[in-house]
């Protein structure tokens, strides 16, 4: 609703309404005034009189003239006082002239001059009806002043001819009043309207300023309180994850765990809000940059693909045939959408696979439009949800929330996004058979490319030249280990793979290499437990240059990765530049795999154990004696150490069982027993779960590969050691 004006400012608007209508009309009286006189010849009967006719009307005009140079000047509160003067002005200037035109109807007949001054008075008062009505009070005055002067004369000044001119005039006068209050209803009830429409519009644009303004504080709010937030919740990751590498019993580490889930869960929730509150705040800026299509559509899979395989679903992608290799575009925004619309993929699939198309779809003068298809075959969205999916903080339904988690910010984000990169966003979905996300976007096809692949090529070849390094990828993810030989063949180099930290000793025992990028995390062994077992076997002028691949660059996981022997680190995902950087940093004279092999002599076998004596003899410097009492003291204890690690299962001992654990392998990376530390992990792993009986079944295993270890170690003992 909206106030009613007040009557003074409702009089203020008329009369200003009124000014700008009459502005340009202020000489109207005196030019009328110049032509009657010389078209009827008044000179002739009394020039005295026409001169002071012309010194009146000039003279009014002029004021009314100044009158309205003052409206524009002065403040609503003087600004009534000079209305009524105006007025006054207005309507002496109209009695003149009803006045005049009385003087000459009255006392004479009507002829050529009484019908031209007719006109003119007519044509004033007409003039007054179209400029005058939005005040119906002014105008009902200013046409009696002028029409009724000269209605009493004719009135006086009988006569045939008379009758019918009082006629026409006294008619004239009746409609003339009668059209101005119909005008004057109508100009005033638009009036009304407009401002009713102006109040609106002024209410509109404030409430929408205010609106603009509170979400920039919201969103500013938001930004901040989650960069406060993330501080902290780094660090609670980042310690949870020191606790889990802790010796822990198995209550404890399941809390733990759920802690450092927990955490997570809740620092990808505050990513999202925080990226939400920049796009609202208008603070995110699209960067130009060459993107290689497939690495952004490969680095997006390495971020699911622990969770693809818990779930056992294959990741895959495919460019069609005309999209090219690289783009200019906004890459680490791309990224984002291809994350958010996989990552949904991933979270809402259970079985089957999740595939990610690009295809060409026009040419435009700005560029080249991108269409990015991201296919699953999980839960599918019903037809009747589809309109929710976009909206900012929305899911399907509350059960989804419950279900799956999230804050329903990942669609609403890529759908900015990809409208900021000048494309859509859109869904296809059948409920129960899957979904397809569909996005597109304008980029410019890179005119570099074919530059920049000769100069990758020269550049790598000289890399590969000037070090020659024999390297080694210790890697458990099949994708991760595709794209690490591609950078690598990129590079100049052939490199070989281990899929875990076993494969990786068992390579280095056949094969001497410069380098091994080693993963940190890996199942069976980890990389961390593969490098210590590396740098106590080997000395440091024959064992390899490790780099560890991690995700995280914390000063715990650099302490970590360091004190386990590790000398360099690469960050996951793994870039080409970096990568050749790391290669050309490593020192020269760590190159190693042109000298001779590090296990040039038979060694001895038994089942899957395979072990040497010189190996050994290296690890504790060449020391026999050393050796001998290291077998001798391992045959002795391992029977003993096999009881105490089953004693401790059935006790549910877990200090006792780690400690006994321990032993084992320290032990046993003595003479690189790897078969014996992989068991000895596997039992560490089903105990720290309370899996007790495959824990039992592994023990089970483990002292029959201890059982053949002794009898190893009994032969080397024998034909190398004995007196």
């Amino acid at each position: 609703m909206f106030n009613r004006q007040s009557t003074l400012d409702w009089m203020i608007q008329i009369s200003r309404e009124l000014y700008s209508r009459t502005q340009f009309a202020f000489m109207n009286y005196f030019i009328l005034y110049t032509i009657f006189c010389f078209t009827a010849d008044l000179f002739s009967e009394s020039r005295l009189k026409v001169i002071l006719g012309y010194i009146s009307f000039f003279v009014l005009s002029v004021l009314r003239y100044a009158t309205l140079r003052m409206q524009g000047r002065i403040s609503n509160s003087e600004f009534m006082k000079w209305f009524y003067i105006y007025s006054l002005v207005v309507w002496t200037t109209s009695l003149a002239w009803g006045l005049f035109a009385s003087s000459i109807f009255y006392g004479r007949s009507f002829d050529l001059t009484s019908n031209i001054l007719l006109y003119c008075t007519l044509a004033l008062a007409i003039e007054s009806l179209v400029l005058h009505t939005v005040s119906y009070r002014f105008y009902f005055v200013n046409i009696s002043l002028l029409l009724l002067p000269p209605i009493i004369a004719m009135f006086f000044h009988r006569g045939p001819t008379n009758f019918s001119y009082l006629a026409v005039t006294g008619f004239s006068y009746a409609l003339l009043m009668l059209a101005g209050r119909f005008l004057n209803v109508e100009l005033t009830n638009n009036l009304r309207k407009n401002n009713i429409i102006q109040q609106q519009k002024i209410e509109l644009d404030t409430a929408r300023e205010k609106a603009i303004e509170a979400s920039k504080v919201k969103s500013q709010f938001l930004a901040n309180m989650s960069h406060e937030i993330r501080s902290p919740m780094n660090g609670i990751i980042g310690m949870t994850g020191i606790l889990l590498d802790k010796s822990l019993d198995p209550d404890t580490r399941k809390l733990a765990e759920t802690i450092r889930d927990c955490s997570e869960d809740l620092l990808t929730i505050i990513n999202d809000i925080l990226d939400f509150s920049k796009i609202e705040s208008g603070k995110v800026e699209l960067e130009n940059n060459i993107c290689d299509l497939a690495h952004c559509i490969e680095s997006t899979f390495l971020v699911f693909d622990s969770k693809a395989r818990e779930k056992r679903l294959d990741l895959d992608y495919s460019l069609g045939k005309s999209v090219p290799k690289a783009i200019v575009t906004d890459a680490t925004r791309l990224r984002q959408i291809l994350v958010n619309l996989v990552g949904n993929a991933v979270k809402f699939t259970e079985k089957g696979s999740i595939k990610v198309v690009v295809e060409k779809s026009v040419s435009k003068t700005e560029g080249i439009e991108l269409q990015f298809v991201v296919q699953d075959t999980g839960i599918g969205i019903p037809e009747t949800r589809l309109d929710r999916l976009f909206k900012s903080f929305s899911q399907i339904d509350a059960s989804t929330a419950r279900k799956f988690g999230g804050t329903g910010l990942g669609l609403a984000i890529s759908k900015r996004l990809t409208e900021m990169m000048g494309g859509s966003i859109w869904v296809q979905s059948k409920f129960g058979y899957g979904s397809s996300f569909y996005f597109s976007i304008i980029a410019k096809e890179s005119q570099d490319v074919a530059f920049i692949n000769a100069s990758t090529r020269t550049h790598t070849e000289k890399i590969s030249e000037e070090f020659p390094w024999q390297i080694l990828v210790a890697e458990d993810n099949s994708v991760n280990q595709n794209i690490m030989l591609k950078l690598l063949e990129k590079l100049g180099y052939r490199a070989d793979i281990a899929s875990n930290g076993y494969e990786a000793i068992e390579a280095l025992k056949k094969k001497q290499y410069d380098i091994v990028l080693m993963d940190v995390q890996m199942p069976e062994l980890s990389g961390l437990e593969a490098t210590r077992i590396i740098c106590d076997t080997w000395t440091r002028d024959r064992r390899p240059y490790i780099i560890a691949m991690t995700a995280t660059f914390q000063d715990e996981d650099r302490e970590r990765c360091r004190d386990a022997g590790m000398e360099d680190f690469i960050g996951k995902p793994v870039r080409l530049s970096d990568l050749s950087r790391l290669l050309k940093s490593v020192p020269k004279d760590r190159h190693t795999s042109g000298t001779q092999q590090a296990i040039p002599t038979p060694a001895p076998i038994w089942g899957d154990l395979t072990i040497d004596f010189t190996q050994m003899l290296r690890i504790v410097g060449g020391d026999k004696d050393l050796l001998a009492t290291a077998i001798n003291s391992f045959i002795e204890e391992s029977d003993n150490l096999i009881q105490k690690l089953e004693s401790s299962v059935s006790q549910r001992d877990a200090a006792g069982f780690e400690s006994v654990a321990h032993a084992i392998k320290q032990r046993a990376s003595t003479f690189i027993a790897t078969p014996v530390i992989r068991l000895t992990l596997e039992a560490e792993k089903y105990f720290k779960n309370s899996q007790w009986t495959a824990c039992i079944d592994t023990i089970a295993k483990l002292k029959l590969d201890v059982k053949a270890l002794n009898q190893i170690l009994a032969e080397i003992h024998r034909t190398n050691l004995a007196a």
